[in-house]
């Protein structure tokens, strides 16, 4: 399913490409990375109190431009972000290809696509996570109800499922927390392939998403959305 990276990758439209990546890099590795930072993220990156969440930070802004820069045959140290109102950094040069990042202990997801924004979430599955609290108040009351009543055992890889699939609709919205989780619904279930059911605001379009779920590493998934039929999505190993 993950294929080695290559040098020079051609995305097309409706196609998306998923990369995962380990941000703990050596030394120099995280030089190089270093170099290629902006102003603006090395001082970002110096306002961290640890230094594992600092090297976390460089590494995945690294090998984001570094990603960047095999798409767009551009400068890795060139690229200009924008920030909309809700953090969500887009490209101030090429503005039709859209990407979003996230990440979770130590490891990364990188989402590509020309047009449509994506978003992307990462999770480890976290059994000691308080799962009878978090889902009637986050989740809509279709899925809190088939996460409650489940099997404990089962509950923490539908809980994510579900926490991975929502956080990547909210990203490709652009929306942040201006988004409540529970006025949309999601598949949540272990077989369930992963997809938009319901917007409570605009309920016309949840036929026009797609929506993929993955597993990157061991207790770790992650999910994929973007606003579009997608014909193929590519998984990369950084």
């Amino acid at each position: 399913m993950w294929q080695a990276g290559r040098q020079n990758i051609n995305l097309v439209e409706n196609e998306v490409h998923v990369w995962k990546a380990d941000l703990k890099v050596d030394a120099t590795k995280a030089q190089a990375f270093w170099a290629t930072l902006s102003k603006e993220e090395k001082e970002r990156a110096d306002r961290f109190k640890f230094a594992e969440h600092r090297n976390y930070f460089i590494a995945s802004r690294g090998i984001l431009r570094a990603l960047l820069s095999r798409y767009l045959s551009f400068s890795a140290s060139s690229f200009a972000f924008d920030y909309g109102s809700q953090g969500k950094p887009d490209l101030v040069q090429f503005p039709d290809f859209q990407f979003n990042v996230s990440h979770s202990k130590g490891h990364a997801l990188f989402a590509f696509a020309k047009k449509e924004a994506v978003g992307v979430d990462l999770e480890f599955i976290d059994p000691a996570i308080e799962f009878e609290v978090i889902a009637p108040r986050f989740f809509s009351k279709n899925e809190a109800t088939t996460l409650l009543d489940l099997p404990i055992e089962r509950q923490p890889a539908v809980f994510f499922n579900c926490w991975t699939r929502k956080e990547a609709f909210i990203k490709a919205k652009g929306g942040g927390l201006s988004i409540p989780l529970d006025q949309f619904e999601v598949t949540l279930l272990e077989n369930d392939p992963a997809k938009l059911l319901a917007i409570d605001w605009a309920p016309e379009e949840v036929e026009q998403w797609s929506m993929f779920s993955f597993f990157p590493e061991r207790d770790m998934v992650g999910a994929l959305a973007i606003k579009c039929k997608v014909e193929r999505v590519v998984f990369y190993d950084f």
